[in-house]
């Protein structure tokens, strides 16, 4: 958890020697519209515009001279628009002199980056400034388990780290804390642990004060800066690993992300503005149904605007309000970001009354049509909790994880108010874990529908019946046992699925083949390839860790829904009311790419 730090603990130390200018000349307010806004007459002027308000004075742009010692004080114009507010720093235009972004430490001197060198006179604009930083907060998009059709709706990244690259060399490293109140960000004095060779080995502390935004260059000169990329990592990357992204362009263009983060009035305003936002992505993917095509029509506007979001930097508004990142509990729920933003603290709670229900219906032996949003580990632990206790198991209050949480506060409501950006990364590790987790969640269930299951006296003569009887087929050949089914009543349909936990096995065989599907779609992106060599870069116990993580990851795929279901040793199953069937695929996506993967055929 982040630690508050007075202002007398931020120390800007001044540089020997250094001259500094006239002081600042004040601050002006105004409200942009037209083009003649702001002073009349303006002749050879440097202008910088910082997106947002109320930028704090931890990080501050400098106008240094060609000596490296003077500081030129800028004036301050404060420029509010509804969609689109900015700070300028205005400087009377100095030929030689450039651009540095000023981070204050909680020891020691200030950090401070090259910004922009070789700076021009500026034209005053309506809109966008010919130079423009924007200050921005690193989101992950936070897609559930249940299709892989689910782009996921934006969320704070989680606590790690975010790499800043800027023209082929490292130029930012920032820690990110995470509190209850929102997220900070620390930085990393790179040049301490840059060397002529690469980077020192061993860790590298934060000494940088915290922030509420990251500052990042998006115009330089009317002209896109095209050489930022921006990674995130929940681990702090190798000296090595460094190293190779710097020299190695394309092992960078895989990892980074290179959005456009320039912003603009009107940029914003056709981008977003009356475009779905983070809550109707989150409705709409949640429960989005891939057969309806309808609903494949209707999604198509939003999965638009979801693009925008991964190639440009966005206003902070267009996404949900959220609680705070616990990636543990996380990992639980089919649809994380349902619960992440749901700031009243009544998911866990509802979650776990939509399991009961839908086990109630299931146990008598009617098929649920809407199981989008049952959340699976909610229904295990319902599930766990209608068992009698085995003898030699200890009590377990299964609902515990699904009480009424505290209601919380919109941890980006202060990043809303001060208008500022978001900058869309991956988190192709948490995807891993999160699909991992799902299909251990499915095993888990498989053996908790059978000790449902054989707790029917009548349960050994349905399994039999279900077996031999129910199918229309059996091995690609007409079953001759089927049409004794025409002699059985609805009554006696469903009572062989209630013997047998069919409507419930049936949900978690769909559930598992798409969390196993998701998850070959994520290990074939060149993003995780990338993220997987970061881990393996690290030594000892570390390198052992990250390759044990793997293994268990591809070992996943390898399980076919019949492997682990011990009441389903046909491989197939079918359901006695509607004669639906669920069969095994002779070989399934995943063993497709474990094949090639051992074949050589695709490098990973």
């Amino acid at each position: 958890m982040a630690t508050a730090t007075t202002s007398s603990d931020v120390r800007f130390k001044p540089v020997a020697r250094r001259r500094v200018a006239a002081p600042e000349q004040g601050i002006l307010t105004m409200t942009t519209g037209r083009l003649s806004d702001g002073p009349s007459c303006e002749m050879d002027k440097l202008i910088v515009q910082i997106v947002g308000k109320d930028h704090s004075e931890q990080q501050q742009v400098l106008l240094v001279g060609s000596d490296g010692n003077r500081i030129y004080q800028a004036k301050s114009e404060r420029l509010v628009n509804e969609l689109f507010s900015s700070t300028l720093k205005v400087w009377d235009h100095i030929e030689g002199t450039r651009l540095h972004l000023q981070i204050a430490t909680l020891e020691g001197e200030p950090i401070r980056l090259p910004l922009f060198s070789g700076t021009k006179v500026t034209p005053r604009q309506a809109d966008a400034q010919f130079n423009q930083i924007v200050p921005v907060l690193p989101f992950v998009a936070l897609p559930g388990s249940k299709t892989v059709d689910d782009m996921g709706t934006p969320v704070l990244a989680r606590a790690g780290y975010v790499y800043v690259f800027y023209q082929e060399k490292l130029w930012r490293e920032l820690e990110i804390h995470v509190s209850e109140t929102g997220n900070t960000y620390h930085d990393i004095d790179v040049a301490r642990y840059r060397q002529q060779s690469g980077f020192l080995a061993g860790e590298r502390k934060a000494t940088g004060q915290a922030l509420e935004d990251i500052w990042l260059p998006a115009l330089w000169n009317n002209r896109h800066v095209q050489t930022l990329q921006l990674c995130f990592s929940e681990i702090q990357l190798s000296a090595a690993r460094l190293e190779r992204l710097e020299k190695d362009a394309a092992s960078r263009d895989q990892r980074c992300n290179s959005p456009d983060l320039s912003g603009s009035k009107m940029r914003f305003k056709d981008l977003y503005k009356g475009k779905p936002d983070g809550k109707a992505m989150l409705d709409a993917f949640s429960g989005f149904d891939a057969k309806n095509p309808v609903a494949q029509a209707l999604i198509a506007p939003i999965k638009a605007t979801r693009l925008n979001l991964q190639y440009n930097a966005f206003p902070v508004s267009l996404a949900a309000p959220q609680r705070a990142r616990q990636p543990g509990y996380e990992r639980l729920l089919d649809h994380p970001a349902r619960y992440l933003c749901d700031l009243s603290g009544q998911f866990p709670v509802e979650s776990f009354r939509e399991a009961k229900a839908f086990l109630a219906q299931a146990g008598r032996g009617v098929a649920v049509q809407d199981v989008r949003r049952l959340e699976l580990t909610a229904m295990a632990d319902a599930l766990l909790a209608s068992l009698p206790i085995e003898a030699d198991a200890e009590p377990v209050d299964a609902g515990v994880l699904w009480e009424t949480q505290a209601g919380v506060v919109d941890v980006l409501e202060n990043a809303r108010q001060r208008q500022v950006c978001g900058v869309l990364l991956d988190d192709a590790c948490y995807r891993l874990r999160h699909l991992r987790q799902r299909v251990d969640t499915c095993q888990q269930l498989f053996a908790l529908c059978a000790r449902h299951a054989v707790l029917h006296p009548h349960h050994a003569s349905a399994l039999l019946v279900q077996q031999l009887v129910v199918p229309r087929s059996i091995r690609g050949q007409e079953n001759p046992l089927h049409a004794a089914m025409a002699k059985l009543h609805e009554p006696g349909r469903r009572a062989i699925n209630q013997c047998t936990a069919t409507v419930q096995r049936a949900v978690v065989w769909r559930h598992m083949r798409s969390a196993q599907d998701a998850l070959v779609a994520s290990l074939k992106q060149s993003a995780t390839e990338q993220m997987l060599a970061d881990h393996l870069s690290l030594e000892g116990f570390d390198y052992v860790a990250a390759m044990y993580e793997l293994s268990r990851t591809l070992a996943t795929l390898a399980l076919l829904p019949s492997n682990v279901d011990p009441l389903a040793p046909g491989g197939d199953m079918v359901d006695a009311v509607t004669g639906v069937g669920l069969w095994d695929q002779a070989v399934s996506l995943g063993q497709k790419f474990l094949n090639q993967i051992a074949s050589g055929s695709i490098s990973f």
